[in-house]
C-alpha cells in the first residue's frame, strides 16, 4: 500500500496536466480551407509585410468606464477641420533603430529594449539577469534570455511570411480617413539618460493630400534603471485650426518566447486582470477565470476562420460578468511575463486609484498569423503560429493645439514574489500571475504550494544555502509531520494482512458451510472477526495515507513552476566545480538531471500529456525505479489468492512505468520523489521491525479496547447497529414468507 501513495499522487498530477494539455492538442476535424496567399518576404528590422485581413471583428466604439454598465458615451461633435484625403505620413529625414537599457548584468539596467523605426515598435526585449538554457551547456559563453521579439511566421511551416512588431502603432482614423502607421518609418530622437533611466522619442506627422500638417504623434519609450517596467507615453497633437475626430489603434504584446517547458508542453497563457462589477469600490484587481491557454486561443481562431464566423473577443471577455473593467493583459510562459497595464503613479496608493486600461482602450482583439489553421491541407501546429494583441480607442474629439495622452506601461520580466510584492505591482495585484497549477487552480492546492515554497525558501536562505539540500530537508520535514499517520496506517494494514492470513482456513470453512446463504455468511464472518480480535474498522487505516495527496500534488506543481529553482544547481554546484563546468549533472533543478549528455540536439517523443526528452541519460529517474522496486518488495505481503497476485504483478509494472514518465521531469521534482521514496523505505523497515517484535512477543493480535466515545468505538457501535437492523429485516422477511406459505 505504501507504494500507492507516490504513485497515485503522480497520477493525480498527470491527470491535471491531461485536462489542460490533451484538450489543446486535439486537431480540429473538418475540410481544410485553402491557404491564404503568401506575402512578400521581409527581413528582420525592415518594413513589415502588409498586414493580413482582420481575424476578428474590428474594434467598435465601446463605452468607456461609466457609473453604470449600460451608460453610453456621448458621440463626439462634428469635426470642424477641413481635410483633403487621402491621408499620408510625412517622410522622416533619417529614421533609425534604437536600443535602450542593457543586457549586461553588471549595468544599472535589468533589461535591454530594442526598438525598430517601423511603427515605432519593439524588436526585442532581453533580460539582463537571466540566461537561456543554452548557457548551461556552454559555460564560457553567455546567452541573455530573450523574453519577446518580432513576431514572424515561418513560410516553410505556414506558407506565409508576416512580420509584426509588438507595441507598434497600427493606424489612426481622422475624420473617417485612415492613415497606416505600422508601415511608416518613424523618426527617432537622440537617447536621453538621467538618474532614473533612458528614454527616446519617436515622432511622425500625418498630412493630407496637399501635404498640409494634420496631426503630430510622439511616442516616448522609457526604460528605468533597476526595474522591469517600461513606460510608453503617447501624445497626439492637432495641427489644424479646427477640431478632429480621431480613433487610435496599436499593437501591444503578443506571444512571449516559449520557455522550453518540454516536459508538460507549451505552458504559455494569456491572462486578464479586472475590476469585477460586484465590488464597485474596487478593493482589488481580480484575475480569476481570466486565463486562457495559448493553444486553445490559437485553435479557436482557426476553427472560427474555417467555419466562417468571427472568433471570440479577448475583451470584453465572454467568460466574465458584464460590467467588469479591464486593468491589465498578460502574456506569460513558465517563468516570465509581459503585462500591458495603465501607468501607475506614486500618488496612487489604493487599487481604486488605478484607472482601468479600458478607460482609454475599451476593446482588446487578437490577431493570429496565419489566418487559417491549415496549409496545403495539413494542420499548422499552434506553436508555429503567431499571436499579437491590438487595442483601440473610441472615436474621440481632439481640439486644435491640444495634446491627447494615451499612455500605457508594460512589465517585461520574471514572475517573482519579491518583485510583485512591491508597488506598483502590489496595487495591480500581479501576484495572481504566480500560480502553481496543472490545468486546474483549486485542485492543485495553491495555498499549500505557496506555503511549501515559502518553507523551502526559508530552509535555503537560513540553513542550507543550497536548493538541493533544502529539498531533501523539506522531504524530512514532511515525512516527520506525516510519520504518525503513515506509521499507524502501515501497522494496521500489515497487521490486518497477517490476521487475514491466519484466519484464512476458518474463513474457507465458513464459505463452504454457508455458500448458499450470503447473509448468514456475513454474520458469521463478523462473529469470527470479533472472536479473533480483528477490527474491520482498521481497514480504514490506509485512508489517512491519502492525506499526503494534497502535499504531493502541490509539490509537483510548485517544483515545476517555481522560478526560484530555475538554473539553480544542487549541492553547491560540486559536480560543475570538479569538472570545470563541463559536467552538467544537476546543474539546474528546473531541468532534467543530465547525468550524461548523449546528443547535442534534443531527441523528443511527444505523448498525449508530456514530452519525453532523451537528449541525456538522467540517473535520478533510474534510481527512483530501483528504490520503488525495493520499497514494493519490502511492503508487499505474500499474496493470499490469485487476485492478490495479479494486483501485485500490475503494481510491479507501475513501479517502472512512472520513472519512465518522469524521465524528463525537472530534477528538483525527481530529487524530491527519490528522497521521499528512500525515506519511505527506511520508514517501512522500521515499521516492519516493530511488527516483527510484536509478533515474536505474541502481542500482535491483541485487541486494543476502543476508547469510549472515540472514532473506533463509534464505528463499532454503528456497524453493530447496522448488523442488528439487517438481522431484524431478515427475521421479518422470513415471518412474511411463512405466512404466505400458510
Amino acid at each position: 500500500m505504501k507504494i500507492l501513495v507516490p504513485i497515485i499522487a503522480i497520477v493525480l498530477g498527470v491527470l491535471f496536466a491531461i485536462g489542460m494539455f490533451y484538450q489543446s492538442t486535439q486537431q480540429r476535424p473538418g475540410p481544410a480551407p485553402a491557404a491564404p496567399p503568401a506575402a512578400s518576404p521581409t527581413a528582420e528590422g525592415e518594413a513589415p509585410a502588409p498586414a493580413p485581413a482582420e481575424t476578428g471583428t474590428p474594434p467598435t466604439q465601446q463605452p468607456a468606464a461609466a457609473a453604470t454598465p449600460d451608460a453610453k458615451p456621448a458621440p463626439p461633435p462634428a469635426p470642424t477641420a477641413d481635410l483633403v484625403g487621402p491621408l499620408a505620413v510625412a517622410t522622416a529625414p533619417n529614421p533609425h533603430n534604437v536600443t535602450l537599457g542593457s543586457a549586461n548584468p553588471a549595468s544599472d539596467y535589468r533589461l535591454e529594449l530594442k526598438l525598430v523605426r517601423w511603427g515605432a515598435g519593439v524588436e526585442r526585449i532581453t533580460l539582463a539577469d537571466f540566461e537561456t538554457d543554452e548557457s548551461l551547456f556552454q559555460p564560457n559563453q553567455r546567452f541573455p534570455y530573450v523574453l519577446a521579439e518580432t513576431l514572424k511566421t515561418d513560410p516553410a511551416e505556414t506558407g506565409v511570411d508576416f512580420l509584426v512588431y509588438p507595441y507598434a502603432a497600427r493606424s489612426i482614423t481622422i475624420n473617417g480617413e485612415v492613415a497606416n502607421l505600422v508601415n511608416a518609418a518613424w523618426q527617432a530622437s537622440d537617447i536621453t539618460e538621467d538618474a532614473a533611466g533612458q528614454s527616446v522619442d519617436f515622432t511622425l506627422s500625418v498630412v493630407d493630400a496637399n501635404g498640409k500638417p494634420v496631426l503630430d504623434i510622439v511616442r516616448t519609450y522609457r526604460v528605468p534603471k533597476d526595474g522591469y517596467d517600461i513606460t510608453l507615453a503617447q501624445r497626439l497633437v492637432n495641427r489644424t485650426d479646427g477640431s478632429l475626430n480621431v480613433a487610435w489603434s496599436q499593437y501591444i504584446q503578443g506571444d512571449v518566447i516559449d520557455d522550453g517547458a518540454q516536459y508538460l508542453g507549451d505552458q504559455r497563457l494569456f491572462g486578464l486582470g479586472y475590476f469585477p462589477p460586484r465590488y464597485p469600490n474596487r478593493p482589488l484587481v481580480f484575475s480569476e477565470d481570466g486565463f486562457v491557454n495559448r493553444r486553445t486561443l490559437v485553435e479557436e481562431f482557426a476553427d472560427a476562420r474555417a467555419d466562417g464566423r468571427p472568433p471570440v473577443d479577448i475583451w470584453p471577455s465572454p467568460q466574465l460578468n458584464a460590467g467588469a473593467l479591464l486593468v491589465w493583459l498578460a502574456s506569460e510562459n513558465r517563468y516570465f511575463a509581459v503585462v500591458t497595464h495603465p501607468v501607475v503613479t506614486a500618488a496612487m496608493t489604493r487599487p481604486a486609484d488605478i484607472p482601468p486600461l479600458e478607460d482609454q482602450f475599451p476593446r482588446v482583439d487578437a490577431e493570429v498569423f496565419p489566418l487559417t489553421g491549415y496549409h496545403n491541407g495539413e494542420w499548422i501546429n499552434a506553436v508555429e503560429r503567431r499571436v499579437v494583441f491590438r487595442i483601440a480607442t473610441d472615436t474621440l474629439a481632439l481640439a486644435p493645439a491640444t495634446p491627447m495622452n494615451l499612455d500605457i506601461g508594460f512589465y517585461a520580466g520574471p514572475r517573482e514574489k519579491r518583485i510583485f510584492s512591491k508597488p506598483p505591482y502590489s496595487l495591480l495585484n500581479f501576484s495572481n500571475l504566480i500560480r502553481y497549477e496543472l490545468g486546474c487552480t483549486w485542485c492543485t492546492f495553491q495555498w499549500l504550494a505557496r506555503g511549501l515554497l515559502s518553507f523551502l525558501t526559508f530552509i535555503h536562505n537560513w540553513i542550507t544555502f543550497d536548493w538541493g539540500l533544502a529539498i531533501i530537508i523539506l522531504v524530512g520535514c514532511v515525512r516527520l509531520l506525516l510519520h504518525p499517520i503513515t506509521k499507524r496506517a502501515q501497522v494496521n494494514m500489515m497487521k490486518m494482512g497477517k490476521q487475514m492470513a491466519a484466519m484464512q482456513p476458518e474463513m474457507e470453512k465458513l464459505k463452504a458451510k454457508y455458500k448458499d446463504d450470503q447473509q448468514k455468511l456475513n454474520q458469521e464472518m463478523m462473529k469470527l472477526y470479533r472472536e479473533k480480535g480483528m477490527n474491520p474498522v482498521n481497514a480504514l487505516g490506509c485512508l489517512p495515507m491519502f492525506l499526503q495527496m494534497p502535499i504531493w500534488v502541490a509539490l509537483y506543481a510548485m517544483l515545476y513552476f517555481a522560478i526560484e529553482l530555475r538554473h539553480q544547481p544542487a549541492f553547491y554546484g560540486v559536480f560543475q566545480w570538479i569538472s570545470g563546468g563541463h559536467w552538467h549533472f544537476l546543474q539546474s533543478l528546473s531541468s532534467p538531471d543530465n547525468f550524461f549528455i548523449l546528443f547535442q540536439n534534443p531527441i523528443t517523443i511527444p505523448l498525449i500529456f508530456i514530452e519525453l526528452n532523451f537528449q541525456s541519460i538522467n540517473i535520478l529517474p533510474i534510481l527512483m525505479a530501483v528504490v520503488f522496486y525495493f520499497q514494493q518488495k519490502f511492503t508487499t505481503p505474500p499474496p493470499q489468492n490469485e487476485q492478490a497476485a495479479q494486483q501485485q504483478r500490475i503494481m510491479k509494472f507501475m513501479v517502472f512505468l512512472f520513472p519512465v514518465f518522469l524521465y524528463s521531469a525537472p530534477s528538483g521534482l525527481t530529487l524530491y520523489i527519490l528522497a521521499s521514496t528512500t525515506a519511505g523505505v527506511v520508514e517501512s523497515y522500521i515499521v516492519r521491525k516493530h511488527i516483527k517484535e510484536q509478533e515474536e512477543a505474541g502481542t500482535l493480535f491483541e485487541a486494543k479496547p476502543a476508547k469510549p466515545g472515540g472514532f473506533r468505538d463509534r464505528m463499532n457501535k454503528m456497524m453493530e447497529a447496522q448488523q442488528q437492523k439487517i438481522q431484524q429485516k431478515q427475521s421479518e422477511l422470513q415471518k412474511q414468507q411463512k405466512k404466505k406459505r400458510k
